[in-house]
């Protein structure tokens, strides 16, 4: 009897074990997911200069070619990064552009959204924002850029040309040379007289 009950119990034992390991196994997948868990520079983060970079790490492997990262500056059109493999293959590389450099002296307000992809096919899409507060250009570059310089050269080169025209040396030769032409003729015109009484 007893030998009965346990051969029963023997297929529902198996059925519950298998119900439970192919519960597992459906779980586990769906359960999986790719999170991110650092983005620099830091959401709400101030920094001085505009990075060249932003880093995004997550928690799976992920896939460069299938990723993409715009940066927003002050709520303009929305700029295309280039998104490389970081030093591992959890880190995605967006390369920050020289064309969006700040000015000097300025505030701008920077949004940075993503949309990427794991190497399982996990999509991750988020976003994050900081500011970045440039200093004043230095003293001596605004000087050398000021047009003051220019505008003395400008103002000192006349009076060295002055020099030259003050004395007009032309003049002076053509009036020397005119003084010896009445001198001569004057002296020539004096011998003449003088050989006339004798003649």
């Amino acid at each position: 009897m007893v030998s009965h009950v346990r051969v029963r119990w023997v297929p529902a034992l198996l059925a519950a074990m298998v119900g439970v390991v192919t519960a597992c196994l459906l779980a586990g997948p769906a359960a999986a997911h790719t999170d991110l868990i650092s983005v620099d520079p830091a959401d709400g983060a101030g920094l001085e200069k505009v990075p060249s970079e932003l880093t995004l790490e997550f928690s799976e492997e992920m896939d460069p070619g299938l990723s993409t990262v715009t940066v927003q500056v002050d709520g303009g059109a929305p700029t295309t990064l280039e998104v490389t493999a970081g030093r591992s293959a959890s880190i995605l590389v967006a390369t920050v552009p020289s064309s969006l450099a700040a000015q000097p002296g300025t505030v701008s307000r920077w949004r940075s959204a993503f949309r990427v992809v794991s190497k399982d096919g996990h999509p991750v899409a988020g976003e994050s924002s900081f500011t970045v507060r440039t200093a004043d250009a230095p003293r001596e570059e605004r000087t050398s850029a000021a047009p003051t310089p220019a505008g003395e050269e400008a103002h000192t080169s006349p009076p060295s040309g002055g020099d030259d025209s003050d004395i007009p040396w032309g003049l002076v030769a053509a009036a020397v040379a005119v003084l010896s032409l009445l001198l001569l003729t004057v002296l020539a015109a004096v011998r003449l007289l003088k050989r006339d009484p004798d003649a």
